[in-house]
């Protein structure tokens, strides 16, 4: 089965798309400025706008925007970040559940694989009938903590990459989880006086540092619990 790279169509398929924005963010920075490249190809000549944004320290995040969609990435680490085609319609093609998230694998294997050792993937539809699309979201767990990575992949019935957003992260070290989520629940209730809705153990950074943290949904709000000491952390909603 083969896979459609990610794109609008048969076009794409001659140009991947990452391969020239993996070129354009391995370069210095000094040489990116905002500016609009022409990229030629044997079909057709189409127009790519670079940019940096959100500069952080030694980190820049570099967009590139062209007739096919946008996609961005950081330097100097020269990871993707996301990316969405021009075409979001889901297209008609054959491809069942199964099959759609096999041509997600492939696709995710060949750009993500830090990404994708060790996660599972979980697929959703997306509408119905004909041009139905799915969504299929990597995630990674360590002793029942969801990590920070992330990858969500969303895939047409021919296999085509509409789009992705992706966070590459090497899972952190972790204290001890000692609060179960019971003792979370109550934790959050007692805070709001209202009852928990839902509860959910990630990997998050509490003033620089990873901790073992529960997302406790209670009422209009998170309340974040440190899973680990059982204090509840201030600001994280």
């Amino acid at each position: 089965m083969s896979v459609a790279s990610f794109g609008s169509g048969r076009q794409q398929r001659s140009h991947p798309l990452p391969q020239v924005v993996r070129n354009k963010i391995s370069t210095h920075s000094d040489t990116l400025p905002t500016k609009i490249v022409q990229h030629k190809t044997r079909s057709s000549t189409h127009s790519e706008t670079i940019s940096k944004t959100n500069k952080d320290g030694n980190r820049l995040q570099i967009t590139a925007t062209t007739d096919h969609g946008t996609i961005s990435g950081t330097w100097p680490a020269k990871t993707l970040e996301s990316a969405w085609s021009s075409d979001t319609r889901g297209d008609a093609g054959s491809l069942n559940k199964n099959e759609v998230t096999a041509a997600a694998a492939q696709f995710a294997h060949k750009w993500f694989p830090q990404n994708v050792a060790g996660s599972d993937p979980r697929v959703r539809s997306i509408g119905d009938g004909p041009t139905m699309a799915y969504t299929v979201v990597y995630r990674r767990y360590a002793e029942k903590v969801m990590m920070p990575m992330r990858l969500d992949l969303t895939v047409t019935t021919t296999g085509r990459v509409i789009g992705f957003a992706a966070r590459t992260v090497d899972d952190p070290v972790l204290p001890r989880v000692t609060v179960d989520k019971a003792k979370a629940q109550a934790l959050a209730k007692a805070a709001t006086g209202l009852p928990s809705e839902s509860a959910l153990l990630l990997a998050q950074q509490v003033k620089g540092e990873w901790r073992p943290v529960w997302l406790v949904g209670s009422g209009k709000q998170d309340i974040a619990i440190d899973a680990a000491t059982g204090e509840r952390i201030a600001g994280k909603r």
